[in-house]
Formats: C-alpha cells, structure tokens, sequence
C-alpha cells in the first residue's frame, strides 16, 4: 500500500509453511557484487541518534529529558537525515511516510521503524563496504501496521504530529509545524508551509485507490481490506473538516465482517 502512494517500502508477502500463516520479507540489507553476498548494515534512527531503545516513544524520552533534537519528528527529520547522502529527499520521503502512517492508522510509528543502511562504494569493479563507512540512505519503509483497526491498542502517536497526540486532535497548525521540521534551522515562510499540505492532500486523495489496487492485486481480501479502508476515510474526513477539502471519503456501503488477515505494507 506505500508503494501505492509512491513510498519505498520493503517486499513482503504472505504464505503458508507447515502450515502456519507466516509473512516473508524480502532482504534489503544484501548487494550481490561480482558473485558474492555483501551486507549493508543497517541501524535504526534510535541507534543513530544514540537513544536507548526504550525511549523509542516520542513522551517517553521526553520524560527521561532526552533533548528535543534527538526524539520525535524532529530528530528525525533533523539529525538523522541530516547524515544520509540525500538529506532533502530523506526528508520528502520522511514527512509524507508521516502523512500514509496518519492516514493508515499507524500510530506504532516510533523511532526504530525508521533505518539508515550504510552504503557501498564502487572502484572499477571493486566494491567496499559498510567497513570504510561511505555514506548512509534511507532505508527502505517496513512495520506499517493499521494499528486503529484494533481499537482496544494504545492509540497515541508514538511522535506528535505538531502538538497533538492523538490522530483526530491534528489540526491545519500542527501539520504546518510537521512542515517546518522539514527544514531545521531555517525560517519559513508561511506559503512555502501551505504548499507542503499539497503533499498531504495527494496521500489523502490517493490512500484509498492504492488499499482497492493492493486488493485487485490479490495482497489482501475484500473483507481484510475493510477495516483499513474505514480508518482511512475516517482519516480523510477529518482533513476535509480542519482544511476544509473535499476529497472522496466513502468507503464500503454494504457492511463486511472484519478479516483476521495481515496489514502488509
């Protein structure tokens, strides 16, 4: 479904072996290179800001006094992009898997669910790896989970989004503050702040299409699909009454009993 809306996201697919149900994900940490396996090492944001797993939640480093740099969406679009090789597109990347994660319902979205892979260098036909440390990229997007559609979980964001904590307290304010995050230690202007929203509202008019394709293309069943299609439009719902758009937001008319199938990403 991020693939849908244009995000990098990790392969997975499902299957069954012995049979239980299991889920299958493609490695992203290997580079074939002349015959032989390479890995590219990966760490997570919270490794490489250097904060104890634990505190992975945004209100929980707060409260140990973990600086403001190093939790939440700003560390995140900060310090750690900041050491990619593409800081910009790091941050594109990061502020609109912010926005699918909203519109999804997947309030889990904390500090180890975003990775950097240390890169490899190529001479001639000789490749170097993590070892010589050349350069960090984003990592590819994984644990995407529809977290909503199991209301008896723990529905608080794991970062704010601006100053709310809860999915439906997000207001026009909070995204535009979610924007300025994007460029750490500049001031803004407030137009160039707006048309960050055009971002947001392309994820919004294109999130339902994209779980419907993830259907077609026989990821998930109809009635599996049910429960994320309605928390997406419960979602676009609420960005069409604090911004006052008005994009398509029905979902299924006819009810369908909930699926036990897997929120694949």
């Amino acid at each position: 479904m991020l693939r849908g809306l244009g995000l990098p996201a990790v392969h997975a697919e499902r299957t069954v072996i012995a049979g239980l149900n299991v889920l299958l994900v493609a490695r992203y940490d290997r580079v074939i290179a002349g015959g032989l396996v390479m890995r590219r090492h990966q760490e997570d944001a919270a490794q490489v800001l250097g904060v104890l797993r634990d505190l992975k939640y945004e209100a929980d480093a707060e409260q140990a006094g973990v600086p403001a740099d190093r939790r939440g969406y700003a560390a995140l679009f900060g310090r750690f992009a900041g050491l990619t090789r593409g800081p910009a597109d790091a941050r594109l990347v990061l502020v609109r898997a912010a926005h699918a994660n909203w519109l999804l319902g997947n309030c889990d979205a904390h500090l180890k669910n975003f990775a950097v892979l240390h890169g490899m260098a190529e001479f001639g036909s000789f490749r170097l790896g993590q070892v010589l440390g050349f350069g960090l990229d984003l990592a590819p997007l994984y644990d995407v989970v529809c977290v909503a559609a199991y209301p008896e979980m723990d529905q608080t964001l794991a970062m704010r989004i601006g100053q709310a904590d809860r999915w439906d307290a997000v207001e026009r304010a909070d995204w535009l503050a979610l924007a300025q995050l994007m460029f750490p230690g500049r001031r803004v202007g407030a137009g160039v702040l707006a048309r960050q929203l055009d971002w947001l509202r392309e994820s919004a008019a294109a999130v339902l299409p994209a779980i419907d394709a993830a259907v077609a293309d026989g990821v998930a069943t109809r009635s599996e699909a049910k429960p994320i299609r309605d928390v997406a439009g419960s979602r676009i719902r609420h960005l069409n009454r604090t911004l006052g758009w008005d994009l398509p937001a029905d979902t299924d008319a006819a009810p369908i009993p909930r699926g036990g199938g897997w929120a694949l990403s």
